[in-house]
């Protein structure tokens, strides 16, 4: 059993709720909330796909939240940098 404390990522794949491991909807089922990352106007549509996997593979009530990852500063061209920065 976690601790109060654990945090599970699971990434969404293809976008397939087919393709989720059984590993990965345990978890969703198991954990006491479900976070959902927003990354900007121009990717909403994986926060919804997120929603759409959530119902497709949730058997009990969880709280779901959405947050927004910061924004990297185009301005520095390298990748390491700009994620550090």
């Amino acid at each position: 059993m976690p601790s109060p404390f654990d945090l599970t990522l699971i990434g969404i794949g293809t976008g397939d709720p087919g393709h989720l491991t059984l590993q990965a909807i345990r978890a969703i089922n198991r954990d006491d909330l479900v976070l959902i990352p927003r990354k900007g106007a121009a990717k909403s549509d994986l926060a919804e796909l997120r929603h759409a996997i959530l119902t497709e593979v949730l058997t009990r009530p969880v709280p779901v939240a959405e947050f927004d990852l910061p924004e990297r500063d185009p301005a520095i061209p390298d990748y390491r940098r700009r994620v550090e920065a």
